[in-house]
């Protein structure tokens, strides 16, 4: 028997970047990777289906990456009910590398990574959250 793809949701709202991390994603044939372009898409998502690991931009209008994973620990169907969070693998181009990888420390991330980064450079860190899927 086969392991089950793992869900993996893409927030960037940067088309090109939000472009080559779903393409990168997609070709791994384990990973079944939805890219959205807000936060607030991404939180419908999340919540309908959760993925396994969201991978969000730390600098989005209106909700910031970590803020969005915080978001995802309270069931959309009642607020006082924690849901389950995936794991976060937090990016950014706006802070420096250490900065983001505090952040991710502090919303207790699994990773972070800073932009830019190569198609490789992402397979190899979403691998390592995912334990070598």
């Amino acid at each position: 028997m086969t392991a089950p793809k793992k869900r993996i949701l893409i927030v960037d709202d940067d088309p090109n970047v939000l472009a080559v991390m779903v393409e990168t994603l997609r070709a791994v044939s384990n990973y079944v990777v939805r890219g959205v372009d807000n936060p607030q898409e991404a939180y419908k998502a999340a919540s309908a289906h959760p993925p396994d690991l969201l991978i969000a931009d730390y600098n989005m209008p209106l909700l910031r990456g970590d803020q969005l994973f915080l978001c995802l620990g309270v069931d959309p169907n009642d607020a006082v009910k924690a849901a389950p969070r995936p794991k976060l693998l937090l990016i950014s181009g706006a802070i420096s590398e250490s900065e983001v990888h505090q952040l991710s420390e502090f919303v207790n991330g699994a990773a972070s990574m800073a932009k830019p980064f190569a198609p490789e450079e992402l397979r190899k860190k979403v691998a390592e959250i995912l334990g070598g899927a």
